[in-house]
């Protein structure tokens, strides 16, 4: 039963996913996955109190720092709309990452 209801659960949440993306932008609903991600990441931590490890706290913060970024280069990048988006962006994730 809680398999068929997890599947019923991830089934509405692509629908709804996908019916979201035909209103707004690709860029706006990937801004709204990496805000999602942090949310869910830290709500599990304060909400559910889930015991993190040091090992899993450093994977979490490398997670917040990544998505953060992502985020940030996104929002600046189209506002400046000064040199094209993806090239530089990708750049600079691997430049990040490294």
């Amino acid at each position: 039963m809680r398999a068929f209801l997890s599947g019923l659960c991830f089934h509405a949440y692509q629908q709804v996913s996908y019916m979201i993306l035909a209103e707004i932008s690709p860029v706006t609903h990937s801004i709204d996955n990496c805000v999602k991600h942090v949310v869910v990441i830290v709500a599990s931590v304060i909400f559910f109190r889930t015991p993190i490890s040091p090992i899993n706290s450093l994977k979490c913060r490398q997670r917040l720092k990544t998505q953060t970024y992502i985020l940030m280069s996104v929002i600046f990048h189209l506002s400046v709309k000064s040199r094209p988006l993806l090239p530089d962006f990708l750049h600079k994730i691997n430049h990040f990452m490294s």
